[in-house]
């Protein structure tokens, strides 16, 4: 996930276990709770609906592109 940067932003659960452990360490941790939401108000400054929708509109143009290239 672009948005959330493992261990830096937030956690990245891989499954309940590991998604238990890392909310424990949350709430046991209030630094790490700081820094992780700090870190992340920071990174998200640079996710806009804008540039999102900017960022997919590209990809959608190169994969049609793409696609018709390779029909001819």
């Amino acid at each position: 996930n672009e948005m959330v940067v493992h261990r830096k932003t937030g956690f990245i659960a891989n499954n309940e276990a590991e998604f238990e452990r890392y909310l424990q360490s949350l709430i046991d941790t209030p630094s790490l709770r700081i820094k992780m939401g700090q870190a992340a108000k920071k990174r998200i400054q640079n996710f806009t609906w804008d540039k999102s929708a900017l960022k997919y509109e590209k990809t959608f143009k190169k994969v049609l592109q793409q696609r018709l290239l390779s029909k001819t």
